[in-house]
Formats: structure tokens, C-alpha cells, sequence
């Protein structure tokens, strides 16, 4: 199932699950929202290279800023799991929620659910991407490099589909047909394409670009 939304747009239909979809362009130079990393993630920090931290920093910030907001908790009642091998945790005043983080180029992108589990991916549309060289390698590829949109749409589903349910991305790659996420709703924005993977069908959904986020608020 593929739907089609601006994302800048709230959707919503009856007694549908509740989620929400921040996320931000990061500018060169720009001030890091370090106040709202907790002290273990400020020590996780240590010895990443700048990439890995700056994307860390934005998607924690933005996650935890995104709780906030939605479900009117303060920050050290957000517990994120640190990044490992499994899917990234949430608790929220000890309760579980489900969320997702993606991340290309200048775009950090973070999702929370209160009762679907979801797996996000977002990628840039690259013009200069040999994707003829995709199909040729990769068999869960070969029907889908006609065009920019189907190629970075079955590739967001992909990458989505294991966010969701787990899996190695080379593994499924290799599969003439993957078996993929029952639900899966694509959009594009600024030459990014996004997809949400859930076993049901979203329906209802809040979605915000962040500009300007609180730099000021202290948080621990």
C-alpha cells in the first residue's frame, strides 16, 4: 500500500494509531543542540568522528524535543537506548514507545509512535547515481531502475522494512523478491525520498520541519 501526502500535512482518520514525524536540514557550521543529550550520551560522544556525532546530536535532540512537545513529558523522562546492532528503544515517563531515526546527507529525520511499530528511512535522490550498475548487482533491484523515483522507492522500502522487522540490508538485497512491510507510505520532499514502513496502514500522522530548534533549553 503506497500513500501519497505533503509532508508539511497532518493526516488523520478515526481510531487510527498515533505518530509523529520531525525532522530537520542541518547547516554547515550550525551550533549543535548539545543541552538535550543526557550525561551517558555526551560520554558516548567521545571518539566519534564528527559525521557520526553531528548526526547522533540532531537526531537525539530532535527525538527527544518531539516527546516533549507531543506528550507533554520533560526531557529526562525520555530514555533512548544507545545505537547497537538492535532497533533503537524509547521510553517515555517508563512507558514503550516505538521510533525511528533516518538520516542522508543534510537531513535528520525522527519518528515516534504511541502503539505501531514503525521503521523510517529517508534518502537524497542522487542525479550522478549509476543505478543500471543496482540492477545488475542486486536482484531485489532489477525491476526498479527505470527511473529516479522507482529506484529510491523501492530502496527507502527496503531499508524501511528492515528497520521495522530486522534483517541485513545485503541479504535482502540479494532476493529476487523480498517479502516487505504490509504497509508502506512513500513521499517525497526537496529531492529527499521518505518511507515509513508498519504492518497496518498509517493513518494518521503529524509532520514538521524543524527549523530553528531551542539551542537554549536546559534539559540535564
Amino acid at each position: 500500500m503506497q500513500n501519497q501526502q505533503h509532508p508539511d500535512a497532518n493526516f488523520t482518520a478515526k481510531n487510527a494509531p498515533t505518530a509523529w514525524l520531525n525532522f530537520t536540514f542541518i547547516k554547515p557550521n550550525q551550533t549543535l543542540p548539545l543541552s538535550w543529550l543526557s550525561d551517558t550520551e555526551h560520554r558516548w560522544l567521545q571518539g566519534k568522528t564528527t559525521k557520526r556525532a553531528t548526526t547522533f546530536i540532531w537526531s537525539r535532540a530532535l527525538l527527544r524535543q518531539l516527546c516533549c512537545e507531543k506528550l507533554q513529558v520533560s526531557a529526562e523522562q525520555v530514555e533512548i537506548s544507545l545505537p547497537a546492532e538492535k532497533k533503537t528503544t524509547l521510553l517515555v515517563a517508563g512507558k514503550t514507545l516505538y521510533c525511528s531515526i533516518s538520516h542522508s546527507q543534510q537531513l535528520v529525520a525522527v519518528m515516534i509512535s504511541t502503539n505501531l511499530e514503525i521503521g523510517l528511512d529517508v534518502e537524497w535522490m542522487s542525479d550522478t547515481r549509476d543505478k543500471r550498475q543496482y540492477a545488475e548487482l542486486f536482484p531485489a533491484l532489477l525491476d526498479h531502475c527505470s527511473s529516479p523515483t522507482l529506484f529510491y522507492q523501492r530502496w527507502t522500502a527496503l531499508e524501511a522494512t528492515i528497520k521495522l522487522n530486522g534483517g541485513q540490508l545485503f541479504e535482502v538485497l540479494a532476493q529476487q523478491k523480498p517479502v516487505l512491510a504490509s504497509a508502506l507510505w512513500h513521499w517525497q520532499h526537496q529531492n529527499y525520498q521518505f518511507c515509513v514502513a508498519s504492518a497496518i496502514a498509517l493513518e494518521s500522522c503529524g509532520i514538521k520541519q524543524i527549523d530553528n530548534l531551542d539551542l537554549e533549553h536546559q534539559t540535564f
